[in-house]
């Protein structure tokens, strides 16, 4: 999935997780690494949006989701925010970020 220039190199994926002995839950998880980059600086607020799309419209799934972001650019090449937190306790990007 492409948004502008931003990449989704992750594609969610599915893991069954053992709830209870005989039965399996799905569940997903969202990995999603972010170009912030002073290349990417035009357009900023296209990626925030879109991104902000993205987990608003992830979050009305009912399938239960975990969600890990990465951030890199050039003073700090790999900064992780969200380590497989559930989707629900995600919140939206703003321009500080």
């Amino acid at each position: 999935m492409a948004v502008g220039r931003v990449t989704v190199l992750h594609k969610p994926h599915r893991v069954d997780i053992k709830y209870l002995p005989g039965r399996t839950r799905r569940t997903t998880h969202i990995t999603l690494l972010l170009d912030r980059t002073g290349s990417m600086e035009d357009i900023r607020d296209d990626v925030i949006g879109g991104f902000n799309a993205f987990l608003t419209q992830q979050k009305d799934v009912p399938e239960p989701t975990t969600f890990t972001l990465v951030q890199f650019d050039s003073q700090n090449p790999y900064e992780l925010i969200h380590k497989a937190a559930p989707i629900h306790e995600v919140p939206t990007l703003t321009r500080d970020q």
